[in-house]
């Protein structure tokens, strides 16, 4: 479920591609029993946000001005 909430955050990610000025280019994830860690492979710095949501319960990670230079389905996260 974790994955999934993830790939949703990408997406919402491109929404903003006109207005990007730092591509993310790699997004690289290790899991382990009780977290995950993400990586983001960036062009340049950026500003963020994180805060949750709920039903269902996620964490966001909002990238300012910043456009997925890479196809989600090639990051190697699966829906779990």
């Amino acid at each position: 479920m974790r994955i999934f909430s993830w790939l949703t955050l990408l997406l919402l990610l491109t929404s903003q591609w006109a207005l990007a000025k730092a591509d993310i280019r790699n997004v690289r994830a290790w899991q382990a029993p009780d977290n995950i860690r993400l990586v983001f492979d960036l062009s340049e710095p950026v500003q963020h946000k994180v805060f949750m949501l709920d039903n269902p319960r996620r964490l966001v990670l909002d990238i300012e001005q910043a456009r997925l230079d890479v196809k989600p389905e090639t990051l190697g996260l699966t829906k779990g």
